[in-house]
């Protein structure tokens, strides 16, 4: 079943008028940044989001439960996590732990309507996506910020397992986003 053409434009109006993103989100380079393929959004009933012809999902937030897991779709719940990444250690890093939930929450947060890509073959039926929030660069744009890549540039997260972002141009962009928190000792490099 297609998302009718109001309804892309909902969508679309909705994310025109949501503030800014701020704080950890730094100006990224072009190849950093994505487009949404807003044209041809299919609606899955049974999942319960819609999907981008792109295979991006347009989901709701329910709560963040962790810096590199959320929840998502309070009608038909399912968990979001990270892919590739790790989250500071509460226990050895309160302060970063913090500051990368404060990260999540203000970004993430503050939207009613957000963009998951996801791994390569993800069943939108799965109870846990692993995948990417992707955010608006600001509130004109029709470009959007992928929120991992946000918070390794400043520390917040640190690579786990570089293989789970599939895409070997999206690795290098992982790794030159880590490489600058490292380079400035931010967050978890802080003491490196």
């Amino acid at each position: 079943m297609s998302i009718t053409a109001p309804e892309i434009w909902v969508c679309a109006l909705v994310l025109a008028l949501i503030p800014a993103a701020s704080g950890c989100v730094s100006t990224p380079s072009e190849e950093a940044t994505t487009s949404i393929a807003v044209g041809g959004v299919y609606q899955d009933e049974e999942a319960g989001l819609a999907t981008t012809e792109r295979g991006d999902f347009m989901v709701t937030l329910s709560y963040i439960a962790s810096p590199t897991e959320v929840r998502l779709n309070p009608r038909y719940p399912r968990t979001m996590r990270f892919v590739g990444v790790e989250a500071p250690d509460l226990k050895r890093d309160p302060e970063t732990y913090k500051r990368a939930l404060d990260a999540v929450q203000d970004h993430a947060g503050r939207y009613q309507l957000l963009f998951v890509r996801p791994q390569v073959g993800t069943n939108p039926r799965a109870e846990i996506i692993w995948g990417r929030i992707l955010i608006p660069l600001n509130e004109q744009s029709e470009q959007f910020r992928d929120l991992t890549m946000a918070m390794l540039e400043e520390g917040l997260l640190r690579i786990s397992d570089e293989r789970e972002f599939q895409d070997p141009k999206v690795v290098e962009l992982m790794r030159a986003a880590e490489k600058k928190a490292k380079d400035a000792r931010r967050g978890v490099w802080r003491r490196a």
